[in-house]
């Protein structure tokens, strides 16, 4: 059974204090202040809200949905999926929320405020481990980038350890009384920072979501000769069938089902330039249920039948007149 939604983990009151995107940061250092680790259902959706904190939020398993809004009557609200192994590092400043898509969807959360002092209590060695923002993102090419960039949010594949840094950062806050004054959160939210920069490097940060789409077409190229459902293929890449369907609409504007039909046809083609065999054997080699729908989906694709196709092939492959190096027969 799924556990309810959890409540965010806070230890330190919220003041009210100005939002400040990332560009606009410089003496400020991060603090932990708010996180999760959770398996959510489908019906999951989260409230409209904004923080000061900067939010990373890494999908384990599944795949939710980031949506924000870009104006301030919350008219005009943009959406982006996260799925598996990839995560979202969400700026200050805008209304958001999530919206988990498929069942089962695993998430770690961790949200890093920052402080623009140390507390009397703090340690030098904890102040050693807290350096300022500008220090840390003019260290890294790929984070001043992301720092200049002032995106609202960027989505990344995990190439590297952010999946691992997250888990043990997560961890560490849960066991932790004063989390705040963690030595070693404080090491782990540094690292995921430099984590995070790896991903923006890798080749992995294109597209995050052309891989499913890809090993889905695979899976179709593979099995569209037995009778594969919708299901059946998002079930091969681990997607809600749903998902999986907004990828594909995404990437070739049809669904699932559409491009299924074309390599069922496509094979059907070569069959009828190769073969004599009848249309109801090639429409069972093909995948296709029966012949009427063979020809039903070929005259939707091709603009002809089987039968006209095969003829139109044949005639154009026909020579009627020789090559110039053929042998001609010597007559007298």
């Amino acid at each position: 059974m799924l556990d309810p939604p959890p409540a965010l983990c806070y230890n330190h009151s919220m003041d009210g204090s100005r939002e400040l995107t990332l560009k606009q940061l410089s003496s400020q250092h991060f603090v932990p202040v708010g996180w999760y680790q959770n398996m959510f259902a489908t019906d999951f959706t989260m409230e409209w809200h904004h923080h000061r904190q900067f939010e990373i939020m890494y999908c384990q398993k599944g795949a939710f949905a980031f949506e924000y809004m870009t104006t301030d009557d919350g008219k005009t609200v943009e959406r982006v999926s996260v799925p598996e192994k990839c995560f979202i590092f969400v700026n200050t400043g805008y209304y958001h929320r999530i919206s988990v898509e498929v069942n089962g969807t695993q998430i770690y959360n961790v949200e890093l405020l920052p402080e623009s002092c140390f507390g009397e209590e703090d340690s030098k060695l904890l102040k050693s481990l807290s350096p300022n923002v500008r220090d840390i993102f003019s260290s890294n090419r790929q984070l001043e980038e992301m720092r200049e960039e002032d995106a609202p949010f960027y989505v990344l594949h995990d190439s590297g350890d952010v999946g691992l840094t997250m888990k043990s950062l997560v961890e560490e806050l849960d066991a932790n009384g004063e989390p705040a004054k963690s030595l070693s959160a404080r090491l782990l939210s540094l690292k995921l920072l430099f984590d995070i920069a790896k991903c923006r490097t890798s080749k992995n940060a294109q597209p995050i979501k052309l891989s499913y789409v890809r090993n889905a077409v695979q899976f179709m190229q593979k099995n569209f000769a037995n009778p594969v459902s919708v299901k059946e293929i998002a079930a091969s890449v681990e997607l809600s069938p749903a998902y999986l369907q907004r990828l594909f609409k995404a990437e070739f504007k049809k669904g699932i089902h559409s491009i299924l039909t074309e390599i069922r046809v496509k094979n059907a083609k070569n069959l009828l330039q190769a073969t004599s065999l009848p249309n109801q054997e090639i429409a069972k080699l093909s995948g296709f249920t029966s012949r009427e729908q063979l020809i039903y989906s070929f005259r939707i694709l091709e603009g002809c039948s089987p039968y006209e196709y095969r003829l139109a092939y044949r005639s154009k492959n026909i020579r009627a007149y020789p090559w110039p190096t053929d042998t001609k027969l010597l007559q007298d």
